[in-house]
């Protein structure tokens, strides 16, 4: 209101409603906790998770892991 002299709600500025059906954000809204449980549910049950190889076979490192500072610094912030 203060910058446009325009009263909104909170929902029109970016609440559920909007996530899901305008912007695309949101790909689920949940009217409900049980609803919600019901859609993560039907979510997980319709994954395409492949089942763990747990016989596969893994190979050593090439390099020893204390070499990593020198590709990756170790303060982010500093280039």
């Amino acid at each position: 209101k203060a910058a446009t002299g325009e009263v909104v709600s909170s929902e029109d500025l970016g609440g559920g409603d909007v996530h899901t059906r305008l912007s695309g954000v949101a790909d689920h809204l949940a009217e409900n906790d049980e609803h919600a449980i019901a859609i993560a549910r039907n979510i997980v049950a319709n994954l395409n998770k492949k089942p763990n190889d747990l016989n596969k076979q893994v190979d050593e490192p090439l390099f020893d892991a204390s070499e990593l500072y020198g590709v990756v610094p170790s303060d982010a912030r500093k280039p």
